[in-house]
């Protein structure tokens, strides 16, 4: 089953690319604050274009703005591979320090489309850029990373205060190179008007006793409530539309405790049930997110991009380029959920997505959901003491833990993907396995992408893996998991657009 990009979810009450592009050919590459009262807008930008474009999906991407410096580039013959298309892919701005467009105040998701259409080896380009001061890459190497005209997209989350979105290039060989810009603002609360707009037009005869429209009251921010169904609005994001199967736990007078570098490793009571929320912006710090205790936990949304290898002498990168890690406790003897669903790892130096030590914990239950894992790298033979070889999509060890897995995209690992050794220290029971709709895609130089201890109690529906270059199904799937794995890729099942932070939940009970 395919699931195929839609942006329907983010179009609604937006002015359009085509509305920009005229704005845009107006002031150059000037600064223009929007107006107090205007709606959050969206750009999107093919860059190197003379005329508008539309893309696959049927959105509308403006001709070529906001650049400064550079010049346009494009690919005389030949196609370009990638989701956005080939005609758009094709055209390209190249050698720019700088780009910028006037958008309201607010959070938007900013999307860097690139292709490495020049170069036909590694190291020959490598260059940054940041959205508002946020890393959006850090020394991307374009071909290394996906090969020549394929690809390859780089999301981030960013507030906007000034009435102007800035994005910035540096490039460390040749120039910064991008095919398109998208720009889609993140659901939030509606911007205050300008107190000389009115509210509420009146009718031509109103009623003395009509009574004034009043606002909705903003929630208070450090309210612990939760609802574990999601509400009717906002529309869900991306192309995961459909219902989920496992459905948080049932949480009694949860605690927020929102994650920032300062505060990863939050300090969790047993009997105590938590929405965890990961920040506005990715989780960019040594060590990533440490859940330690707890009793049913919520994670949804939120994005782990770390800007650089923060492995030290004492630290291997495994350890310090870890998404998520999962502590259990042996002294905790309810059965819990931590239910995890939403969340993307994207960037350059992500070596693990999950860990989960089970403490011999006898009841700990995690759910995964709609989570994408963009590129996970392997390190081999490693810089730092101890030497560690590579990462692992999902490992745990030191069982038993149940996990359930409903929608799970690797797209590419260099390394491992899902690993299982719950009961390795001889541990009983044994715990449970259910996976359903995954694809993991291996790169060159993997190992296993899926393996494990067979005794687990395991199902696996619609799991599909695909072996990279030089790689043989053997060595790709472990004993006893070929019979239950399909061998390809039918497409990814989680996209850049279903994970990542301003995820909404499509709810569950597919």
């Amino acid at each position: 089953m395919r699931h195929t990009t839609s942006r329907a979810g983010v179009r609604t009450g937006i002015v359009s690319a085509t509305v920009l592009a005229v704005v845009g050919s107006m002031i150059g590459t000037a600064a223009l604050s929007a107006p107090a009262n205007a709606a959050q807008t969206a750009v999107f930008i093919d860059a190197g274009a003379t005329a508008p474009a539309t893309g696959p999906d049927g959105t509308s991407y403006a001709a070529s703005t906001g650049f400064t410096g550079g010049r346009a580039g494009t690919v005389p013959s030949g196609a370009c591979t990638g989701a956005l298309g080939s005609s758009i892919l094709k055209t390209t701005w190249v050698g720019m320090t700088a780009w910028s467009a006037p958008v309201l105040n607010g959070t938007y998701s900013v999307t860097l489309v690139m292709s490495e259409n020049y170069w036909t080896a590694a190291g020959k380009r490598a260059f940054s850029a940041t959205a508002e001061g946020v890393p959006v890459v850090t020394k991307l190497d374009l071909f290394a990373t996906a090969g020549a005209r394929t690809e390859v997209d780089r999301t981030v989350t960013v507030t906007v205060a000034d009435g102007t979105l800035d994005l910035a290039f540096t490039a460390t060989t040749d120039k910064a190179i991008v095919s398109a810009i998208r720009v889609v603002p993140v659901a939030g609360p509606t911007p205050t008007p300008s107190p000389t707009t009115p509210s509420v037009t009146p009718t031509p005869t109103p009623s003395p006793t009509t009574p004034s429209v009043t606002p909705t009251p903003t929630p208070s921010p450090t309210s612990p409530s939760v609802t574990p169904t999601p509400t009717p609005t906002p529309t869900p994001t991306g192309s995961n539309l459909t219902k989920l199967r496992y459905a948080p736990p049932a949480l009694t007078n949860p605690v927020s405790v929102t994650l920032s570098a300062s505060n990863r490793k939050p300090a969790l009571s047993l009997t105590q049930d938590y929405i965890i929320k990961m920040p506005a912006g990715p989780v960019d710090w040594a060590g990533g997110v440490e859940i330690n205790g707890g009793r049913n936990i919520v994670i949804i949304g939120g994005t782990c991009a770390f800007s650089k290898d923060y492995a030290t002498s004492s630290q291997d990168e495994g350890v310090a380029n870890r998404c998520l890690y999962i502590k259990g406790n042996a002294a905790q003897t309810a059965k819990r959920t931590i239910h995890i669903e939403g969340v993307r790892a994207s960037g350059d130096f992500i070596y693990e997505f999950l860990n989960i030590d089970s403490q011999s914990e006898p009841g700990l239950t995690v759910q995964l959901e709609s989570i994408r894992v963009d590129w996970l790298k392997s390190f081999l033979p490693g810089p730092t003491a101890p030497p560690h070889y590579g990462g692992d999509a999902v490992q745990d060890w030191n069982g038993p833990t149940n996990i359930y897995v409903d929608r799970f995209t690797l797209a590419r690992s260099d390394y491992q993907g899902f690993f299982g050794q719950g009961d390795k220290y001889g541990t009983s029971p044994h715990g449970v396995r259910q996976y359903n709709n995954m694809n993991l895609v291996g790169g060159p130089k993997h190992t296993y992408l899926l393996t494990g201890n067979t005794t687990f109690d395991f199902t696996a529906t619609n799991v599909w893996v695909k072996p990279g270059a030089g790689n043989t199904w053997s060595n790709t799937v472990g004993s006893g998991w070929s019979s239950v794995a399909k061998q390809g890729n039918p497409g990814d099942f989680v996209t850049a657009d279903d994970a990542g932070v301003g995820y909404v939940s499509p709810g569950y009970g597919a």
